[in-house]
């Protein structure tokens, strides 16, 4: 997946764009509205706040697992809607 920044209306890659894109139209959505990012770093320094956390057996390993299904489903679905915007 390719990011970039938008400055003064003009899309700016921070990676260089495949020359297998050339001639494609792409759809550019944002990841995260600036808003919702503050209000993400306020809660993740809450959090931080509480202090180490304990698990009881075998909760690392499933808060682990959940995660990496998480992430394997975020990045299914990056890479289906990457297909269907370049159909």
């Amino acid at each position: 997946m390719l990011t970039a920044k938008i400055y003064e209306g003009r899309i700016e890659p921070e990676q260089p764009i495949p020359d297998v894109w050339e001639g494609l139209t792409v759809q550019v959505l944002p990841l995260l509205p600036e808003e919702l990012a503050d209000d993400l770093e306020q809660r993740l320094s809450a959090f931080h706040a509480l202090g180490a956390t304990e698990f009881a057996d075998g909760e690392a390993r499933q808060i682990t697992e959940a995660w990496s299904e998480m992430d394997r489903r975020s990045r299914d679905e990056v890479a289906r809607l990457m297909r269907e915007a370049s159909l």
